[in-house]
C-alpha cells in the first residue's frame, strides 16, 4: 500500500508527503519493507530532492530493511541528477566494500 501511495506522490511531485506518511509509520513503530522504502529513495530523487534521497537510504542501511539493488540504483540516479557525483562514487563504493565483506554490519 505505501508503496502505491508512494508513486501517487511521485506523480504529483509531493515528496514531503511521501516523508510525513513515512515519518508517520515511524511514530508508530511500523517499518517499511524494501520495495516501500526504495520507492520513497526513487521519489524523492525524482523530485528533485536528492539529500532527502540519500537520508532515507541511509535510514535504510542504519535501522532497516537492507537496501536492494533497486534502492542502490535510485540513490545513485538521485545523486547523478543533481550532479553530486562524489556522492554517488561514495555510495558505489561502499555498496562494494560490503559486498565484499559479505554484507556489512548496521
Amino acid at each position: 500500500i505505501c508503496s502505491a501511495l508512494f508513486s501517487t506522490c511521485e506523480s504529483e511531485g509531493r515528496w514531503d508527503v511521501a516523508l510525513s506518511l513515512a515519518a508517520e509509520h515511524s511514530a508508530k513503530r511500523l517499518q517499511l519493507d524494501a520495495s516501500a522504502c526504495s520507492a520513497l529513495v526513487r521519489l524523492c530523487g525524482n523530485c528533485g530532492q536528492w539529500q532527502q534521497s540519500l537520508e532515507v537510504f541511509r535510514g535504510m542501511r542504519s535501522h532497516g530493511p537492507e537496501p536492494d539493488a533497486i534502492a542502490i540504483g535510485a540513490a545513485v540516479a538521485a545523486c547523478e541528477k543533481s550532479g553530486c557525483w562524489e556522492s554517488a562514487v561514495g555510495l558505489l563504493q561502499d555498496g562494494w566494500k560490503e559486498s565484499a565483506c559479505g554484507g556489512g554490519d548496521r
